[in-house]
């Protein structure tokens, strides 16, 4: 069924995005995901949230 589908869909969506990000973090990068929806209806908290990481990384630099 198509609910069937989307399960399995997003499960391995989920289960690639973990894989991703394992591998980004281990090269140094910091990993930050939006829902496209999340983006149009709260952009300025997905702004926020983007500056934040951005001035704990400057922080970071600093000590």
């Amino acid at each position: 069924t198509n609910v069937e589908f989307w399960h399995k869909k997003i499960e391995s969506n989920i289960m690639r995005d973990k894989k991703v990000n394992e591998t980004l973090l281990k090269s140094g990068w910091k990993v930050i995901r939006f829902w496209g929806q999340d983006i149009k209806k709260n952009t300025d908290f997905c702004i926020s949230q983007i500056e934040k990481v951005i001035e704990e990384q400057k922080h970071d630099k600093l000590l």
